[in-house]
């Protein structure tokens, strides 16, 4: 699920299903809810509780407040078949999201798979060749102080040389082997990070 590849390809199924959806609502009718408030003030006389002779009239202004809630129903214009040619063309590229993220998942699953059978099989040439390495070295040691105690010749001497060459040739290239496929396991599987690069530059150390 970390692989990139796999992850825009379902950003992609997403956004056309979505789209699809939208598409294929434009026709339909919509209804929106309608909010009004409005206010009010008027002015009332009153002469309650104050002893004013009948000589003042006493302005007390009321206030009010009022809210309307109404429903509001608008129908799309009629378009003929554009609507609908419109919303199969959306589905269709919708469903055709669907099945690119599914054969790339499909693909992404049978890639790690692969890259992880190549790892296992690297390592284990990565260990042969490793102990190839010592066995070559020890037999050159050894084929030296057979030289200089006059029990093996020159030619045993330089075969011997050639031998470990051979066998550090291997391990080098066993080890490139073995960091290529482990990148490529890393990123198939989508988890690529600065820490893989750390074990590959102590593994080159």
């Amino acid at each position: 699920k970390n692989n990139f590849r796999l992850q825009a390809a379902n950003l992609r199924k997403f956004a056309s299903k979505n789209n699809a959806r939208s598409v294929a609502s434009s026709h339909l009718p919509k209804v929106d809810i309608i909010g009004v408030q409005t206010e009010s003030e008027t002015n009332q006389y009153s002469f309650d509780g104050l002893n004013t002779g009948g000589a003042f009239n006493i302005t007390v202004p009321d206030e009010t407040q009022r809210d309307t809630y109404s429903l509001q129903l608008s129908m799309p214009i009629f378009q003929g078949g554009a609507v609908i040619s419109r919303t199969k063309q959306a589905y269709a590229e919708s469903n055709k999201s669907s099945e690119d993220a599914l054969f790339i998942e499909r693909s992404v699953i049978q890639d790690v798979r692969s890259q992880y059978s190549n790892v296992v099989t690297l390592v284990a040439n990565l260990r042969a060749q490793k102990q190839a390495v010592v066995s070559a070295s020890s037999a050159l040691e050894a084929t030296r102080v057979g030289y200089e105690v006059g029990t093996r010749n020159i030619v045993d001497l330089l075969q011997a040389e050639k031998n470990l060459y051979s066998a550090e040739r291997n391990l080098s290239n066993a080890k490139y082997d073995y960091l290529i496929t482990t990148l490529r396991l890393h990123l198939a599987a989508g988890t690529l990070s600065p820490e893989n690069l750390i074990e590959i530059n102590n593994l080159l150390g």
